[in-house]
């Protein structure tokens, strides 16, 4: 009875401690929504070519690419099987679909509600027609179109907190939102779509931006070059276009051509970044938005340019369906097993120590 005692009291604690970190473990936290698309870090590569490309701070990735190589059964260099990353066909996400309208040539289209019956700011209209450019009432989330002070009514404007909750209706652990381009100009080398613009998050209060991302083509010599992912960030500020007459001679406009081939150590690629409405051509992020580090109450909002916009409108949404690739950090409640673990292992080495 005395060894028996003697081993009760040296697992007693042990047992407390189990205990302790079993109700220390939170329920694991189920979304609502599913997440269609993981795009694969930005820094990787696949068959010798690089999947994603800085302008300033945000990235962009190709999706017709990434379709492409995902059909031939690739993995990226860092040894991630493209086919586990789920949708590249480009129509999942969209007007009618589940995603937030930044930008829109749709008639009367809105965000009033959109998934999870939230609502968020009326979309910036694009142009249209013979309009082959956007200059003006080119803002969204301040629920001040042309930026002149008043309000517009729009159903704005937007905050931080809006967008994590949307994104987290998707997936909790996502902070960083990611925009979708669906190009769709007319068919031609010389009609290539030229964009800048910025995302910003707002002090309601002093209207000071307190966060800034860019999106322009700053970071080449030359206009209309690619330069890829791994190769760094731009500059952190907003070059502003000053020619959208001649936008192919204004080293800050972002081209989007209608057609780009790349070459492979294996295969070589015909990527159509223009297959018409309801196809989506460009997924973009900034690798430093995560929105978990600023108040929710913060505006969040941003500001487009096109120049060179021919045949049909051009569409931006703000999407939870497409996630960055990040490395899984564990949860709570798994480390609350990694603690049930480690505490099983001590009462183990502590019973044959005594033993």
């Amino acid at each position: 009875m005395k060894g028996r005692r003697l081993h009760h009291s040296r697992t007693a604690p042990v047992v407390a401690l189990v205990v302790l970190a079993a109700l220390w473990m939170p329920a694991p936290q189920a979304s609502a929504l599913t997440v269609n698309t993981i795009l694969p870090p930005y820094t990787d590569t696949a068959d010798g070519v690089p999947l994603a490309y800085w302008f300033d701070d945000f990235v962009s990735y190709q999706n017709n690419l990434l379709f492409q190589m995902q059909g031939l059964g690739l993995s990226t260099s860092s040894g991630i099987p493209l086919a586990d990353l789920g949708d590249f066909s480009g129509t999942g996400v969209g007007t009618g679909n589940l995603d937030v309208l930044v930008a829109t040539g749709a008639l009367g289209a809105d965000n009033d509600p959109v998934t999870g019956g939230l609502v968020f700011e009326d979309p910036i209209p694009t142009p249209t027609g013979g309009t082959d450019r956007l200059l003006n009432n080119n803002y969204w989330g301040l629920d001040d179109l042309n930026n002149d002070g008043t309000a517009d009514l729009r159903n704005g404007p937007v905050t931080v907190g809006q967008v994590l909750t949307y994104l987290h209706l998707f997936d909790p652990e996502n902070n960083i939102p990611v925009f979708v381009f669906d190009n769709n100009q007319a068919q031609g080398a010389d009609n290539t779509l030229y964009v800048a613009g910025e995302v910003f998050i707002q002090d309601p209060v002093s209207g000071i931006n307190v966060a800034t991302w860019a999106v322009d083509g700053q970071l080449g010599p030359l206009p209309g070059l690619l330069y890829p992912a791994l190769s760094g960030p731009g500059n952190d500020t907003f070059d502003l276009p000053t020619d959208f007459d001649n936008p192919s001679t204004d080293p800050a406009w972002v081209p989007a051509p209608n057609e780009l081939t790349f070459t492979g150590l294996t295969y070589s690629y015909t990527v159509n970044n223009n297959r018409g409405s309801g196809a989506n051509e460009f997924y973009v992020y900034a690798p430093s938005m995560n929105l978990a580090l600023y108040d929710p109450s913060y505006l969040f909002g941003g500001r487009i340019y096109l120049a060179n916009s021919t045949g049909g409108y051009e569409e931006i949404y703000l999407t939870g369906q497409v996630v960055p690739y990040i490395t899984v950090i564990p949860e709570p409640a798994t480390l609350g097993l990694g603690l049930i673990a480690l505490v099983t292992l001590g009462a183990t080495a502590w019973h044959r120590k005594g033993a």
